[in-house]
Parts: C-alpha cells; sequence; structure tokens
C-alpha cells in the first residue's frame, strides 16, 4: 500500500497525463503534411496592342526606368500588369539593366516581359558589340527590342537621319535577328528641331527594316503639326509599330508650383482621371500607338497610370475639344513640337528645347543630378542665356512657353 496521500498521487496523474497530451500533440503535428503557403495573388494584366508588322501584342503602358528603378518597383510594375520594360545602357547610370537582371533573377518571370534596351552607336558594325554588352548586363538570352538611343541628338553625326534608310543599318539588324540575339530593331527619337525628328520618321518608313520607333508626342504636338501626323501616318502603313514618350512633358507644374495643367483638366471631372490620367487616354485613343512608355519611379505613380491604361476610354470629340482648349490656357513647361524658331529669335545659340528637357528630367521625375550633367556638357553658347533676347525667345516659342521662367529655373537648378 502506497503511503503518498490522496493529493500526491492526484498531481502526479495530471503530470503524467499532460506529459502524455504533449507528447500526442508532437507526433499529430509530425505526422501532419505541412500547411501550404498562401498563394501568391496573381499579376494584373493591361490591355495589349500590336505592335505594327511584328504581330508581338505588348502592354499599352510601359515602365520608363530613366531614374534606375530598385527591383521591387519592377516587381510592384509587373504585378500591376505593367510586363513591359524599357531600359538603357545609361539610366541611372546602369543601374536600369543592372536591377532588371537581378529581378529577372529572383523571379524567374523574364519571358513574360517584353524587353527594350538601348545604346548609342556611331557606326553599323559597333550596335553588334553593343548588343553583345547589352545581352551580358541583363543577363539574358536575347533582346525583344533593341534601339539606337535617341537618334537624332547632338551626339550623332548630322547624317544621322539618314540612318533609318540606309541598308548597312538594314544588314546589321538582319544580322542580329539572324543571331537571335534580338527579336525587333529600332530607334527613340526626342530630337529637336521637330523638323529633324519627322525626317527620321519619313525615312525609316521608305527603308522598311525597321520594326518600331518610340517617338516623343503628346496631344497637341499631334493636333497642331501637320507634317508630324503624316510623317507618324507613313510609319503606321509601313507597319513601324509606334510608343510614345514624352507624352506628359510639361503638364505638371515646376517646383515651384506654377504652370502646368491643374489636378484635373477641365471637362473631364466625371472621368476620375487627373492630368495625366487625361494625357494618356488621349494617347490610346490614337490606335496608330501601340504603347505608352512612362517614367513611374514610384508605386503612386504605377498605381495611377496602370489604372488609367487598364480603364481606357476612347476620348469623344467634346474631350478632345477640352484638352485642346487646356494646352491653350495653361502655361506649359515643355515643347515636344520645337521648330528653332524661339532660338532664332533670341539671336543666339541657346538651345531652349533641350534646356527645356532637362529641367523637366529634374522637375517632373526628379533625376536633378543627371540633369545637371546633361546641362553642364552642353557647350557654353547653348546655355548662355546672357546675350539672347529671352522675350522675343518666348513670343515665337511655337508652344507659348514661358522661356524667360525656364531659363531662370535652369540656371538656379541645373547650372
Amino acid at each position: 500500500m502506497s503511503n503518498r496521500k490522496p493529493n500526491e498521487n492526484r498531481r502526479q496523474f495530471l503530470k503524467v497525463g499532460a506529459a502524455a497530451a504533449v507528447a500526442l500533440t508532437a507526433r499529430a503535428r509530425a505526422e501532419d503534411p505541412a500547411p501550404k503557403p498562401a498563394a501568391e495573388a496573381p499579376a494584373m494584366e493591361l490591355p495589349r496592342r500590336k505592335l505594327g508588322k511584328t504581330g508581338e501584342m505588348i502592354p499599352v503602358l510601359s515602365l520608363g526606368t530613366g531614374g534606375g528603378p530598385g527591383t521591387r518597383l519592377f516587381e510592384y510594375a509587373f504585378k500591376k500588369g505593367v510586363k513591359y520594360f524599357d531600359v538603357a545602357d545609361c539610366y541611372g547610370k546602369g543601374k536600369s539593366e543592372e536591377n532588371a537582371a537581378k529581378w529577372f533573377e529572383t523571379s524567374g518571370k523574364r519571358k513574360e516581359v517584353f524587353l527594350v534596351t538601348k545604346d548609342h552607336p556611331r557606326e553599323p558594325e559597333q550596335f553588334v558589340k553593343m548588343a553583345a554588352n547589352r545581352l551580358k548586363a541583363l543577363k539574358t538570352d536575347i533582346i525583344d527590342l533593341f534601339f539606337i538611343h535617341g537618334l537624332g541628338d547632338d551626339e550623332y553625326p548630322d547624317t544621322c537621319v539618314d540612318w533609318p534608310a540606309d541598308k548597312a543599318w538594314g544588314a546589321v539588324a538582319d544580322k542580329l535577328k539572324k543571331d537571335k540575339k534580338i527579336k525587333f530593331f529600332g530607334f527613340s527619337t526626342h530630337c529637336q528641331p521637330i523638323e529633324k525628328r519627322i525626317s527620321l520618321l519619313n525615312n525609316a518608313a521608305k527603308g522598311g527594316f525597321v520594326d518600331a520607333i518610340m517617338v516623343a508626342t503628346d496631344p497637341h504636338l499631334m493636333h497642331t503639326n501637320k507634317d508630324f501626323n503624316k510623317a507618324i501616318d507613313a510609319c503606321h502603313k509601313a507597319g513601324i509599330g509606334l510608343i510614345a514618350m514624352k507624352t506628359t512633358r510639361g503638364v505638371a507644374p515646376s517646383r515651384r508650383g506654377t504652370g502646368g495643367f491643374p489636378e484635373t483638366v477641365p471637362g473631364f471631372e466625371k472621368t476620375g482621371w487627373d492630368r495625366f490620367g487625361t494625357i494618356i487616354n488621349a494617347i490610346l485613343s490614337d490606335e496608330r500607338y501601340s504603347a505608352i512608355c512612362s517614367a513611374m519611379d514610384n508605386i503612386k505613380i504605377i498605381d495611377a497610370n496602370s489604372t488609367s491604361a487598364r480603364n481606357h476610354k476612347v476620348f469623344t470629340p467634346d474631350q478632345h475639344k477640352s484638352l485642346m482648349m487646356a494646352y491653350e490656357k495653361y502655361a506649359m513647361s515643355y515643347c515636344n513640337g520645337c521648330n528653332g524658331d524661339c532660338q532664332m529669335a533670341a539671336g543666339g545659340q541657346v538651345e531652349f528645347g533641350t534646356i527645356a528637357r532637362y529641367l523637366a528630367y529634374a522637375e517632373q521625375d526628379g533625376r536633378i543630378g543627371e540633369a545637371r550633367r546633361l546641362f553642364r556638357e552642353l557647350p557654353a553658347a547653348a546655355r548662355d542665356f546672357s546675350k539672347v533676347d529671352l522675350e522675343a525667345a518666348g513670343k515665337a516659342c511655337v508652344g507659348r512657353l514661358d522661356l524667360a521662367a525656364i531659363c531662370a529655373r535652369a540656371d538656379e537648378l541645373l547650372a
């Protein structure tokens, strides 16, 4: 007979029972299958359009990466349906390609993205070597669309306007495609005066080997410049895929809050579009354009622009009229259609259009370091405002820009 008291027996029983319960629970947990991780929400989709004669269906909105975004922004854009990345050798001092490559490696989604990159050749054969460099930087086997970057800018020879119709460039494009280094060939252009850009477009339409062009444009330029419109028509009829860029330059107010459109453009109060959404819908209402490349350096802009593109509605005639009235009413800070009249009226060599573009990089995109570098690389005469007639330049400006104010801000922010 045990000498333990009844309470001691009861305590011992509880201890043994508790230990057994723990053991059984642990065994049950060990035998149960591991809980499945929560399924990742599928990426959204954007409408797609055919990229000219290539037949490639691409999202209507592209992630412009001039500031060299990090991998998280690539991921966020992808999830919002922006499965078209526009990078370049020089964007973010190489960070755009570097971080795109990192994201491709970690996500495994390279094949789900339409990838565009660019470089700055001076002759056809150089472009072959550059393609190899871009492939290495991006750690990919093929580039979907390879551009000559900013064709027509001062860094290129005057004869560059003929390149899009030059058989030597056509041969290089064919070689890169045959070697499966690239799928498609083309160029980007935002050069000024506008006549130079028009010549590039017309030559591309004649040449027959350019697959796609990314061109600086906006609704006002297409409305007011007949020659530009004819060149866009020629490219479209030739089967060249057209991508619009610089579409919202000057639409946002300056850092001082002056100029630009109001947050909601008059006449668009019921649409739910902000000023940028209004421009996106205006561009996408033109069936000649396959897509818009937009500099989107934060999730707020990606959210707004992808929503506008996803819910695109074709402009009505009244909406088009309202937008053109806004261009006439509000002071802009950038002119896509600069024809050089401002420079001639000023009586010097100041490159007003180029300076306005660099100022937009700083004020609208936040790329102040890059804008300062580019501004300071201009020839001294191209950025010396002290000996020119700024009032006369402003009166001659086809975009009705306040060039005196733009030059003052450039001198303060970029010089």
